[in-house]
């Protein structure tokens, strides 16, 4: 008796001891692969989670001047840098063809309407992380961990 052990074909297709069943695996999250966390994805983690705790990190000064810098970037790169980097884009003065947020949302499942997620994370959130730095800092007068 063989061992019966799956086999992925090209077709996308799954394949145990003769019988095939076809399988979308490209759109599943067990289809997530160690190439997908290289150093650009490690790298954006690291610069967003700066970002999102940049209220409680930085004083407004500053803040004010890395949400300048991220506008500047959107303008001169249509688009981020590391997206760039990460999805090999030919030309930088196109907007990339993938998002960071879209294409590892769309690897575990969840397909956002990209206007409504490029609005959200160009504009609101931009605006949330300066109104919460606004409200800690100078209502609250709490300091800040560099500043």
């Amino acid at each position: 008796m063989s061992s019966a052990s799956p086999q992925i074909n090209k077709e996308s297709s799954i394949s145990i001891s003769g019988a095939t069943t076809q399988a979308n695996i490209y759109n599943t999250p067990s289809h997530i692969q160690s190439e997908d966390f290289g150093f650009y994805f490690w790298l954006h983690i690291i610069v967003i989670g700066i970002m999102y705790l940049s209220p409680f990190l930085f004083p407004i000064s500053i803040i004010l001047f890395g949400l300048f810098s991220y506008r500047l970037q959107l303008l001169i790169f249509k688009g981020c840098i590391l997206t760039h980097a990460e999805f090999h884009s030919k030309d930088i003065t196109q907007k990339p063809k993938n998002s960071f947020y879209g294409y590892y949302l769309a690897k575990i499942g969840i397909h956002p309407d990209l206007k409504k997620l490029t609005f959200i994370l160009n504009v609101i959130i931009p605006i949330i992380i300066f109104s919460t730095a606004i409200i800690w800092q100078l209502l609250l007068k709490n300091p800040t961990y560099f500043g």
